[in-house]
C-alpha cells in the first residue's frame, strides 16, 4: 500500500505533452502517437507495431514526443542496416496503458471547461461536489472488484490517468451507477419548485434508471429501483428487502441534496433532505444519520467553511442531534406533525416516519463513532467485503467511505493525493472515491480539481465502454441553463 500511494515513479510526461500540443502540427502528432500506442495495446506481440523508423516521414513526426515514447518503454537504437529506430521490447502493459491514456486525454475535452464557474464561488464549490463525486467514481471503476491492498503502484498510476477498462470494461472517464443515481436526484431537485423534497419525481427517476440495466450499482438500490413506483411503495419495498443493509448506495447520492441545502443557506435542510432520500433505498436509521451528516458537511463546505472547521462543526451538530433524540426535543422546523423538509411528495404535508427513540439514539451514536474514528490516527480499512461479493454488485458498509472522506478533510489532503490513497487501498474503490471526491470537490471547487479528470468525465466517449445516457446529462444538469 505504501508503494502504491507513492506511485511507481519515472513518468514526467505532462510537460512533454503540453509542448507537443502547443507545437505546430501538434494535434497531428498526438493522433499519430495515439494510433501507435493503441496498435500496440491491441496487438502487443506484433513486431511491426513495436518499431518506429525515425528516418521515415511518419517517424520524423513523432520526434517531438520521443521522450514520451521512452517513458512507454521504447529505446532508440541503430539497426544492422544503419537505420535509426525506436523499438519496444517486452511492453509493461500498465505503463503503456497509462501513457496511452495521457495522450488520449491531451487533445480531448478542453471545450467543456470554458463554461465552468469562477474559482472561489459557491457555484464552483457546488459543481466541485458533484463532479468530484463523478471523477472519483470514474477513477475507481477500472480497479473495482479487487481485494483490499491487492492493487499495485503501476495499476494505481494507470487508473489515475482515466484509462478505463478493468473488470467492468468501462470507457475512459466513464462513471458507474453511483453517479447516474446522483444525476437522477440532481435533475429532480433542479426541476422541483420551492424547497420541498420532490419524492414522487425522485422515485420515478430512480425506477426508470433501474430499468436501463445498469452495469454497476449497489445491490440494495437495484433491489428497490427496478421500476418506477410511488414513493410510499418504494420505501415499503426497501423495508422488505434492505432492512439490514448498511451499504453505501444512498451515501453516494448526497452531493445533490447538499447543493440544494447550500443554495438555501441551510446545511440542516441539506441533512433533512438526505434523510428523506435515503429512505427510498435504505430503511436503516444508521444510513439516514450518515447521509444527513455527509450532506450537512458538504453543504457547509459549499458555503465556504474550511475543511477542519467543517469537521469540528459536524461533530458538534451530531452531538446536538444526539441530545435532541435523548430528550425528545423536536428538530428545528418540525411542526406538530413533523413537517418541514420531510414531506413525502411535492406539496404534501405527511408526517415523519416514526422510529423508536432507542433505535434512533443508537443510530446517531454509531455515526458519531464514525466521525471520531475518522478524526483519529488509526489506519482505516478499505473494505469489509470480499472480492467475490464486490463482483456480485455488493458494496461495502457506508462507514468505510464516510470515514475516509472525513479523514482526508480533517488532514487537508489534496484532491489528487486523496484519490491516489483511496485507489491504492483497493476494495470498492469506485464507491469510496466517489464519496471522498464529493467532499473534497466541495472543499476545493471545480476549478482546483485536476483539470484532466474534469475533462475526462465531461468528454467521455461511452462507445468505448457501456452506452449510458450520462455525459450530456452531467453538463445539462449541473450547470446548464434552465427556464427562469
Amino acid at each position: 500500500y505504501a508503494t502504491a500511494t507513492r506511485g511507481s515513479g519515472g513518468i514526467q510526461a505532462y510537460d512533454v505533452l503540453a509542448q507537443v500540443a502547443r507545437s505546430e502540427g501538434g494535434d497531428e502528432v498526438l493522433k499519430l502517437l495515439e494510433r501507435i500506442l493503441d496498435n500496440i495495446r491491441r496487438y502487443p506481440n506484433n513486431d511491426k507495431y513495436r518499431c518506429i523508423n525515425l528516418s521515415k516521414a511518419s517517424g520524423q513526426k513523432v520526434m517531438p514526443a520521443i521522450e514520451l515514447l521512452r517513458v512507454a518503454g521504447f529505446e532508440r537504437i541503430s539497426t544492422p542496416e544503419g537505420e535509426d529506430v525506436l523499438q519496444l521490447g517486452r511492453p509493461n502493459v500498465d505503463i503503456l496503458e497509462r501513457v496511452w491514456a495521457m495522450v488520449w486525454w491531451a487533445g480531448r475535452g478542453h471545450s467543456a471547461l470554458s463554461e465552468l464557474p469562477a474559482e472561489g464561488t459557491a457555484a464552483a464549490a457546488a459543481l466541485g461536489a458533484c463532479l468530484g463525486a463523478a471523477a472519483g467514481d470514474a477513477l475507481g471503476a477500472p480497479l473495482g472488484g479487487q481485494e483490499p491492498m491487492a492493487v499495485n503502484a503501476f495499476e494505481v498510476d494507470k487508473a489515475l490517468e482515466m484509462c478505463g477498462g478493468g473488470l467492468w470494461t468501462v470507457a475512459p472517464g466513464q462513471v458507474t451507477g453511483h453517479t447516474e443515481l446522483l444525476l437522477c436526484l440532481a435533475e429532480a431537485l433542479a426541476d422541483a419548485e420551492g424547497s420541498v423534497f420532490p419524492c414522487e419525481d425522485v422515485a420515478v427517476r430512480y425506477g426508470r434508471w433501474g430499468k436501463t440495466h445498469p452495469f454497476r450499482a449497489d445491490r440494495a438500490c437495484l433491489q428497490v429501483f427496478h421500476r418506477p413506483m410511488p414513493p410510499d411503495k418504494m420505501t415499503e419495498r426497501a423495508r422488505e428487502v434492505n432492512q439490514k443493509s448498511l451499504s453505501s448506495g444512498a451515501l453516494v447520492r448526497c452531493a445533490a441534496v447538499a447543493v440544494m441545502g447550500a443554495a438555501l443557506k441551510s446545511p440542516e435542510k441539506a441533512a433533512a433532505l438526505a434523510n428523506e432520500d435515503a429512505r427510498l433505498s435504505h430503511p436503516s436509521r444508521v444510513i439516514a444519520h450518515a447521509n444527513s451528516a455527509l450532506a450537512f458537511t458538504i453543504a457547509m463546505l459549499i458555503g465556504g467553511t474550511s475543511g477542519t472547521v467543517a469537521v469540528e462543526e459536524l461533530e458538534r451538530w451530531m452531538k446536538r442531534q444526539q441530545e435532541r433524540i435523548r430528550t425528545g426535543v423536536p428538530k428545528p422546523g418540525d411542526g406538530p406533525r413533523g413537517q418541514g423538509f420531510t414531506h413525502i411528495s411535492a406539496g404534501g404535508e405527511e408526517a415523519d416516519a416514526w422510529s423508536p427513540p432507542g433505535e434512533e439514539l443508537v443510530a446517531c451514536e454509531e455515526v458519531i463513532r464514525w466521525v471520531r474514528k475518522a478524526k483519529g490516527s488509526e489506519p482505516l480499512p478499505f473494505s469489509d467485503m470480499s472480492a467475490t461479493s464486490l463482483l456480485s454488485k455488493e458494496v461495502g458498509s457506508a462507514e468505510i467511505p464516510f470515514c475516509h472522506a472525513v479523514r482526508h478533510l480533517q488532514n487537508g489532503t489534496s484532491f489528487e493525493d486523496a484519490m491516489r490513497a483511496t485507489l491504492a487501498g483497493g476494495g470498492d474503490s469506485s464507491t469510496t472515491a466517489c464519496v471522498v471526491g464529493a467532499v473534497l470537490g466541495a472543499r476545493d471547487g471545480v476549478r482546483r480539481m485536476p483539470e484532466r479528470w474534469v475533462r475526462a468525465v465531461l468528454a467521455c466517449d461511452q462507445s468505448l465502454g457501456h452506452q449510458r445516457p450520462t455525459v450530456p446529462r452531467i453538463q445539462r444538469t449541473f450547470w446548464g441553463p434552465r427556464p427562469g
